[in-house]
């Protein structure tokens, strides 16, 4: 056994991290810590959206008319109250928007109501024309039984 004394390293040379390897693998550690940091940081900004979203709706309950009934009597009142509440809330709407605006809903309004006005009457004229012999059916279906 020959000893070469250029060759040896001590237990510490042996265990030393070299510079190079230490540089080499931080890169791939750091680009793995950049990604779980990002994670967390996309998972905090949602988690924020949630939370934000959740007040506004408890906003929004807090504000709201709706409820929900005790019993079949409070049900069936706030059915028939109901329209009426959602007529006065548009009207409250209505009321809202600018003079030119609502010219326009109103002329709009005309426009359709004229526009439906034939089928509103050609739909009369086919029922009252159906009606006449529906009835003449009617009347001999019960002569025969």
């Amino acid at each position: 056994m020959s000893k070469q004394p250029g060759k040896r390293k001590s237990p510490l040379e042996r265990k030393a991290t070299q510079h190079h390897d230490f540089i080499g693998e931080a890169a791939s550690e750091r680009a793995q810590a950049e990604a779980v940091k990002l994670e967390h940081l996309a998972a905090k900004r949602e988690q924020d959206v949630v939370q934000e979203m959740g007040e506004k709706l408890e906003e929004v309950a807090a504000k709201s008319e709706l409820r929900v009934p005790r019993s079949i009597e409070e049900g069936k009142r706030l059915l028939n109250e109901g329209p009426e509440l959602l007529r006065e809330k548009a009207k409250e709407r209505l009321d809202a928007l600018p003079q030119p605006a609502q010219r326009v809903l109103e002329l709009a309004s005309t426009a359709i109501s004229i526009a439906f006005a034939s089928a509103r009457l050609g739909l009369r004229l086919v029922m009252n024309a159906v009606e006449i012999p529906a009835a003449v059916f009617h009347s001999l279906r019960r002569k025969e039984a």
